[in-house]
């Protein structure tokens, strides 16, 4: 049922009883499964591969590399909620 015209695609036949089946299997498969995440240390590595390649100096290296790590850090922590201010009571 692959299309070999379009890798990883299911291929379509009208009338087939089971290409609702490979409809449904399509769409979990689109929608439920995440690509892969290059995890935050190799991602470092190769930013400071980029930058090394650049030419920096070691101080300018420290601070790009400082400046990541707090991108990394702030893309993890929770997201803050603000305090709802309590409902006055009139009368």
């Amino acid at each position: 049922m692959h299309d070999p015209k379009r890798p990883g695609d299911f291929k379509k036949v009208t009338g087939d009883p089971l290409d609702d089946v490979a409809n449904e299997t399509l769409y979990v498969q689109n929608t439920y499964f995440d690509a892969a995440v290059k995890p935050a240390e190799v991602a470092a590595m190769e930013r400071l591969k980029v930058l090394q390649d650049r030419g920096l100096d070691e101080t300018s290296l420290v601070r790009h590399m400082l400046k990541f790590d707090a991108e990394q850090r702030r893309g993890e922590a929770p997201i803050a909620l603000g305090r709802r201010k309590p409902a006055r009571i009139v009368g």
